[in-house]
C-alpha cells in the first residue's frame, strides 16, 4: 500500500516504516532517509481506509520537506530545556 501511495503523491525517495508502542500518534523523522513511525495500536485499531489516509498525510509531509523543520524544532526544544538559571 505504501509504495502505491508514494507513486500517487510523487514521492520518489525511499521511505522506511517503523512500528513502535512508545508513540501515540504517527510521526515522520529523518532528513536524508525519511522514516515513517507508526504506533502499533493504530495497525489493529484502524480500518485499511483510515490507515491509508494517515499514510497519505505523513507522505505529504515528506513530499513537502517538512521533516527538516520538525528536526530544527526538536533541536531548539532540547536547547531550551537544557538551559538552567544562573545562581541556582
Amino acid at each position: 500500500m505504501l509504495e502505491q501511495l508514494q507513486k500517487s503523491l510523487g514521492v520518489a525517495r525511499r521511505v522506511r516504516v517503523m512500528v513502535t508502542d512508545r508513540l501515540t500518534s504517527p510521526a515522520v523523522a529523518g532528513v536524508l532517509l525519511p522514516v515513517l513511525i507508526l504506533p502499533g495500536s493504530l495497525l489493529t485499531a484502524l480500518t485499511p481506509e483510515q490507515l491509508r489516509f494517515i499514510l497519505l498525510h505523513e507522505l505529504a509531509h515528506i513530499r513537502r520537506g517538512i521533516i527538516s523543520s520538525i528536526c530544527v524544532s526538536c533541536w531548539w526544544r532540547r536547547c531550551c530545556f537544557s538551559i538552567r538559571p544562573c545562581g541556582g
